[in-house]
């Protein structure tokens, strides 16, 4: 990480509240890039650069909110410490897109004061919607890989050829003494066109 950002300054510039719309257009990104957690943060350059971070953020929602009563120096601290503790598995960037969102007013607002658990109950909302995206992206993914898969694309396949050689029967035969899989034994004859044009089947 360190080769990636350099110094903690510079990751601070990067990461700070006025490119949270910039860095949240695209979801999955967002959810599944490269984007250091809360832990790896605090790995990487200490964990005072990550309460560093986590206070400009929450300040600048703060601020943001126009409430005249922001946080106390005791409540940011604490409120700090919790989300450091409890979400350390989150990206900064899904932080980042929580805030967004709580600007928004996704997550409702507050009420006279800046209320540090309207924004814990806040971020557990936000954790549900965040594992609810993860589960679709992973199913899509799954599908994905299903459609591409090598034995699914030969039963496609099969399937359509089947279909058009039952089509085929049953347009030009369909007799009790010439069955189906009586038809199914000699059916490569008539894929190479054998017959057709002298006996005007139709396919």
């Amino acid at each position: 990480m360190r080769a990636t950002y350099h110094s903690d300054v510079n990751f601070l510039t990067l990461f700070n509240p006025g490119n949270q719309v910039a860095y949240t257009k695209d979801l999955v990104r967002v959810f599944t890039g490269k984007a250091p957690t809360l832990n790896i943060l605090a790995k990487a350059f200490g964990p005072n650069t990550r309460d560093n971070w986590l206070d400009v953020q929450i300040t600048e929602l703060a601020v943001f909110s126009g409430c005249r009563d922001k946080l106390t120096a005791r409540q940011t601290e604490s409120l700090i410490s919790v989300v450091a503790e409890e979400y350390s598995f989150l990206k900064v960037t899904e932080l980042m897109f929580f805030f967004r969102r709580f600007k928004a007013g996704v997550y409702g607002k507050f009420y006279g004061a800046v209320d540090p658990l309207t924004i814990t109950c806040a971020l557990r909302e936000f954790c549900d919607e965040r594992r609810e995206f993860l589960r679709q992206l992973a199913r899509k993914r799954k599908e994905k890989e299903r459609i591409n898969d090598p034995e699914h694309i030969r039963y496609l396949r099969s399937y359509a050829e089947n279909e058009r050689m039952s089509r085929f029967y049953s347009l030009n035969f369909r007799s009790k003494d010439f069955t189906i899989e009586d038809f199914r034994e000699i059916w490569w004859l008539f894929k190479m066109g054998y017959e057709r044009s002298d006996h005007g089947y139709n396919d």
